[in-house]
Order: C-alpha cells, then sequence, then structure tokens
C-alpha cells in the first residue's frame, strides 16, 4: 500500500479495561505502541466504543445510574457465564467447556474448523450462543411493566452529562490523534 500511495485505514478496534489495575495499566500501554505503530506508517485509525457500561468507551455509564442499577443481576449474571466476547472470562465455566471438549477430542478427533480448531469454536458456540440466546427473554423481563417515563429514566443514563470520562484513555486517543 506505500508503493501505490494507497491510504491505510485500521477501523473499529478497542481495548478491553475489565480486571485489575496492572492489566488495565497494561493494555492501556500496548495500545499506545499499537497507536505508535500506526503513527509511524502513516496509518488513519478509528477506535471503536464512544460510550458502553464500563469495559472499553471513552465514556461509561455510570455505576450508579437507573440503567446499571436495573441491569446489575443481568451483568453479574453474564460475568459467571463468561458471555460477553469481550472481557468474558472462560475460567468461569471451565466446568461447562472441558467435558465438552473432551468429547470432542475423543469423539472428533480430527475436527479443526478454521481458522482457530475445536476449542476456539466450542469456547465461542456455548457462551457466546447458547448462553447468550437462553439469557435473551430474561434480559428482556427486566423492563417489563416500565411506562414511558420509566424507558425515559433509564435512556437518561446514558445521555453525556450522566456518563463519566475514561480521562486516560480520551487522553491517549488525543495524543495520538493530534500527531497526524
Amino acid at each position: 500500500m506505500r508503493q501505490t500511495g494507497t491510504p491505510i485505514v485500521v477501523g473499529e478496534f478497542n481495548a478491553v479495561f475489565n480486571g485489575d489495575d496492572e492489566l488495565k495499566v497494561m493494555r492501556r500501554n500496548l495500545l499506545s505502541d499499537q497507536l505508535d505503530i500506526y503513527d509511524k506508517h502513516q496509518a488513519g485509525w478509528i477506535y471503536w466504543g464512544y460510550k458502553d457500561i464500563g469495559l472499553a468507551a471513552l465514556l461509561s455509564v455510570d455505576p450508579d445510574s437507573p440503567w446499571l442499577r436495573r441491569i446489575a443481576p443481568m451483568v453479574e449474571k453474564k460475568a459467571r457465564l463468561a458471555v460477553d466476547l469481550w472481557g468474558g472470562d472462560l475460567a468461569n465455566i471451565a466446568d461447562v467447556l472441558a467435558p465438552v471438549r473432551e468429547v470432542f477430542a475423543r469423539e472428533f478427533p480430527d475436527y479443526c474448523p478454521f481458522p482457530w480448531g475445536a476449542d476456539f469454536r466450542i469456547n465461542r458456540l456455548i457462551p457466546h450462543t447458547l448462553f447468550s440466546e437462553a439469557l435473551a427473554a430474561e434480559f428482556g423481563e427486566l423492563f417489563r411493566g416500565l411506562d414511558a417515563d420509566g424507558i425515559d429514566e433509564l435512556m437518561r443514563s446514558f445521555r453525556l452529562e450522566n456518563c463519566r470520562p475514561r480521562h486516560d484513555l480520551i487522553a491517549l486517543l488525543d495524543s495520538a490523534g493530534g500527531r497526524r
């Protein structure tokens, strides 16, 4: 691409900031190194994630907001079941995944779906498809009985003035963007 002058744009990446503080610092440093590489090669970039509930975005919903108070049981259950693709901890469901892996190793020893193999597929399908599907109706039930005013109150949790900025991430991205 450099030979032809074709622009390079790296789109929709982010860093996940769950876990302990040491891990968050490591991920921030890794993101900084990543942005340095893009700068070195004159690649444009797009950081994915404007607002979320505390995982990766520049702005996070306040932990004491009506939205997060309402969905707290679901957030906890999703964490227990490693449902979120980004930030889920498969160690929480190792007792579920291990027997499935054993069956595949025994019954389908040559099963190796492209591109990452059987373990990756099992790790994706059980929590991110099977468990997620089972949680969908339960999540919907958290909102049963809300009237329009109640829904509006929940949605106000996402208003800019009600969100908490991730100042260190904003400063890092601002600095990297300012180099161009």
